[in-house]
């Protein structure tokens, strides 16, 4: 029982967030859907271009990416910290000490990347940001 709670926090939470995105994102495109077949129903008329730009999937820029990253680090840092504390505070939960030092190092790495992104891209984001001004 004491190796459960590792367990679904390693495995079982990141197989429920995928689970969330891609209902989501299942349930964005069946409203879309279903909003152009009502549209088609009514004899409205329907611009093919703009339907296909609200369909596909917008690309992100370089910056949200970035930012993406930071995020993903920041909490991962956060869970990694709060898994040492709850490992150190009880001494039979040395699990929570080495999944809390794999999230620390995955967050740290986030970070990292964040950091060397912004440094190497700088040039590509500065083009990008002009681009859409």
């Amino acid at each position: 029982m004491d190796s459960f709670i590792p367990i679904a926090i390693c495995f079982l939470l990141p197989v429920l967030i995928v689970a969330i995105v891609f209902a989501f994102k299942s349930y964005e495109v069946r409203k879309k859907t279903e909003l152009l077949a009502k549209a088609l129903e009514h004899g409205e008329n329907v611009d093919t271009e703009k339907l296909i730009k609200s369909l596909s999937h917008k690309e992100k820029s370089v910056r949200q990416k970035l930012y993406g990253k930071m995020t993903s680090g920041l909490v991962l840092s956060f869970i990694g910290i709060s898994l040492i504390a709850i490992g150190c505070s009880d001494i039979s939960l040395d699990d929570f000490i080495l999944f809390g030092y794999i999230f620390l190092a995955l967050g740290l790495a986030f970070v990292a990347s964040f950091f060397f992104g912004k440094y190497y891209l700088a040039k590509e984001i500065e083009k990008q940001d002009n681009m859409v001004e």
